[in-house]
């Protein structure tokens, strides 16, 4: 046997072992993947117990509404002013002792950003919120349970 087909030769083999562990990590057309087992050993992925999904939060519970005073007579609180507690504890007191009975609350700013926490996936992988009013929901129905009509500025 020459040289040259012993090299062809190896080659060959080469070019067959590689096809055909390509071959063999496919099953069903799509590629099997491997886990290393707690013993250090290689294992299939179907033979490993997968995690069920995370079940997705429960549904947030209905808004509630209060009628629209007449007349409306509001003051207007900033994102950061709502996210502070003692300011937000004192304009709410000022609010009722007053004949204020409206607020007008920043909850999307000149940037674009929403100043509490957003649940869509989407709108969260592009960074749309800033989570400044990290109780809003607690926030609104406080002012409700007051008697005092919430306004969201955009």
């Amino acid at each position: 046997m020459s040289k040259n087909k012993g090299v062809a030769l190896i080659f060959l083999v080469i070019v067959v072992i590689a096809l055909g562990a390509i071959f063999i990590s496919f099953k069903n057309g799509k590629p099997v993947k491997y886990l290393a087992s707690r013993a250090g050993n290689n294992a299939k992925a179907e033979d490993q117990k997968e995690e069920p999904a995370p079940l997705p939060p429960p549904p947030p519970p209905p808004p509630t509404h209060i009628k629209t005073p007449d007349p409306v007579k509001g003051i207007y609180m900033t994102s950061w002013v709502a996210s502070t507690n003692g300011w937000k504890d004192n304009l709410i007191s000022f609010m009722e002792k007053s004949e204020v009975n409206a607020v007008v609350v920043d909850v999307k700013d000149y940037t674009g950003k929403v100043s509490f926490e957003l649940s869509d996936p989407e709108l969260k992988k592009v960074g749309s919120s800033e989570p400044r009013i990290r109780d809003i929901r607690d926030f609104i129905n406080k002012l409700h349970e007051k008697n005092i009509y919430a306004i969201a500025r955009i």
